[in-house]
């Protein structure tokens, strides 16, 4: 191939890891807004939904640091570092289909713990004064979001 076609190719597949490199950190920045929002319902929950948002910071940065790599190792033409890229883009994909088959498996049984919990909390409602002020601030939350 000439040297024209390589370098094209160098470039498209730098501007490519460039966008994903700038997607894992929108999925930082994602996962750390959901963190911030999970926080207001935790009285709510146990400690199962911190697992979400606390995933999606680390698959971000995971996205993020290889997405680095695929982009370094473009613009450098390093042999050895496209290898590892095309290496962990396997992994990852392997993750992801783990993953999602373990949320579309488990997803049941979350919406049930959580509608329990709600319903065990909401009973309480008058009698106890925590469950009444953290009902409350939920309510004025969803208030401010409608």
């Amino acid at each position: 191939m000439d040297t024209c076609g390589m370098s094209f190719i160098k470039y498209v597949l730098f501007v490519f890891n460039l966008i994903f490199a700038i997607s894992g950190l929108g999925i930082i920045i994602a996962g750390g807004l959901v963190l911030s929002d999970v926080s207001d319902i935790k009285h709510f929950t146990t400690s199962e939904l911190l697992g979400p948002p606390i995933v999606l910071i680390v698959a971000g940065s995971i996205v993020f640091i290889i997405a680095f790599l695929g982009c370094f190792g473009a613009i450098r033409e390093s042999y050895n570092m496209l290898l590892a890229f095309a290496g962990l883009l396997v992994v990852i994909f392997i993750l992801e289909l783990a993953v999602g088959i373990a949320a579309a498996v488990y997803k049941g049984d979350f919406e049930g713990t959580l509608k329990k919990t709600l319903h065990a909390s909401m009973a309480n409602y008058t009698n106890n004064p925590v469950e009444k002020v953290a009902w409350d601030g939920i309510q004025n939350k969803v208030h401010k979001c409608s």
